[in-house]
């Protein structure tokens, strides 16, 4: 009829097929990702459990009571502890770039020697190039970024790190900029700030914000696996050396050495060796200020005090352009106050977008 509307024909059934099928693939990839956060929380009940009962409880029973006792607080101690910086690197989201108006920033990138400043907003300092006819060309964008140094403690508004030819990092996947430091995790599908690396047994990406209480989940996991293997360790060989001893008139208490004794023994000391490695190799990232993608890449093409010359690979990685001094890059992570460092709260310093720079690195 004349003046109607034409009605859109119905969706094929191929496509409706299609979309359930991507729907249903996504629902089983995301059980399946939350498998081994499941595994993580059966095992650390299961330890639990037969900590108490074989360890604890055997120790109250036998009359060793101030023993049971200090050895119950200890635990429940690193338990508590272990449980809440895990919960936490879970729940928390490592960050991620504040999605920008792409047509207006590509608008101003298109303008003559135009540099995007990293917050395209008003707020913000926007850094502008001139022409080679100007008569400010003379000014280096070096000189204009330690300008705004001198105005702003959290780092610099000018992204540092570009691509081979000079411009802008830029995502396509997410379509927004990408800041320094930060990096689109396929798994999670979206940029991460200053991205670590994607961990499937937290299910999450290990980033700016969370980073803190990823290092602090290695590290009381560690201590809870090692209490667990040298108390129970320590309590076999006690029983042993009474049981050999031929002077020895009082009763000895000897484990119940069973199946479930050996394994949580043994899983204690194996996760125990493991956590002590990757601890180790995070406390040197942390205390240089690298994450592990850097470490293993380095920082990539940083972009040149000439701003008209394309992007200059990054100097020798024995100095790290973000690497301020072990104190400060502690402080950056685990935040100002010593009393907020080995508690799992909020206290990271910095938005995740500018950080404070090693100008004699950049230089390099």
């Amino acid at each position: 009829m004349e003046g109607s509307q034409a009605t859109p024909p119905p969706m094929s059934h191929s496509r409706s097929w299609s979309q359930w099928l991507a729907a249903t693939a996504d629902t089983a990839a995301a059980a399946i990702a939350a498998f081994p956060v499941l595994g993580v929380a059966a095992m650390a009940a299961w330890s639990a459990f037969s900590f108490i009962r074989d360890v604890i409880v055997a120790r109250w029973i036998h009359g060793q009571h101030i023993e049971a006792a200090l050895t119950s607080a200890m635990f429940v101690l690193l338990l508590t502890m272990f449980v809440w910086s895990y919960s936490m690197v879970v729940v928390t989201s490592p960050g991620h770039p504040i999605t920008k108006d792409v047509e207006s920033a590509s608008s101003t990138s298109s303008q003559p020697n135009a540099i995007i400043g990293r917050g395209d907003c008003e707020s913000e300092p926007t850094l502008q190039n001139f022409s080679s006819g100007d008569d400010l060309g003379q000014v280096t964008v070096q000189a204009e970024v330690e300008a705004m140094m001198m105005e702003s403690n959290e780092g610099v508004s000018l992204p540092l790190q570009v691509k081979r030819d000079g411009t802008r990092r830029f995502c396509h996947k997410c379509s927004r900029f990408k800041p320094d430091r930060s990096h689109h995790c396929s798994t999670c599908r979206t940029c991460v700030l200053k991205m670590d690396h994607h961990c499937p047994w937290i299910n999450n990406c290990v980033g700016h914000r969370n980073y803190k209480f990823f290092y602090l989940f290695l590290l009381y996991t560690l201590l809870y696996c090692l209490f667990i293997f040298f108390t129970m360790l320590r309590q076999f060989l006690q029983a042993m050396s009474a049981m050999t001893d031929s002077n020895n008139t009082e009763p000895v208490f000897l484990p119940s050495v069973n199946l479930n004794w050996l394994m949580l023994v043994l899983l204690a000391f194996v996760f125990g060796v493991v956590l002590t490695a990757f601890l180790t190799i995070h406390t040197i990232l942390l205390c240089t200020n690298k994450t592990t993608i850097e470490a293993l890449e380095g920082p990539g093409y940083l972009r040149r005090e000439d701003s008209q010359s394309p992007g200059r690979r990054a100097g020798s990685n024995r100095t790290h352009i973000y690497d301020v001094g072990m104190r400060e890059n502690w402080r950056q992570v685990m935040g100002s106050r010593w009393s907020d460092w080995f508690v799992p709260v909020h206290s990271t310093l910095g938005d995740g977008e500018s950080f404070p720079i090693n100008w004699k690195a950049y230089r390099e």
